[in-house]
């Protein structure tokens, strides 16, 4: 998301959406349960669709990430420097 934006709502939501369906079509074939088409499409387009608003509120916060990283040296450093020091005191334990 950090790189590509946008484009990466829809991709999220088209694969929360497939998933859902296929979760559907497993259960069919595994319990004999029977969901009517307008079912499945129906929660699967749910479903896919509240991942990508979900999404849509955390890349406006990596965009704001961005912004503040790219505004101050300072900041930029000090995100530095703590990911180096979590990342080493992580390989010593």
């Amino acid at each position: 998301m950090y790189y590509t934006g946008g484009a990466s709502l829809y991709a999220m939501g088209a694969v929360a959406a497939g998933q859902k369906f296929g979760e559907y079509e497993d259960l069919m074939h595994e319990t004999g349960i029977k969901i009517s088409p307008l079912q499945m499409y129906t929660a699967a387009t749910l479903t896919g669709v509240t991942e990508a608003l979900s999404e849509y509120i955390t890349l406006g916060q990596i965009g704001q990430f961005k912004t503040a990283i790219a505004g101050g040296s300072s900041l930029k450093a000090g995100f530095i420097n703590y990911l180096t020091k979590q990342l080493c005191l992580y390989n010593q334990n």
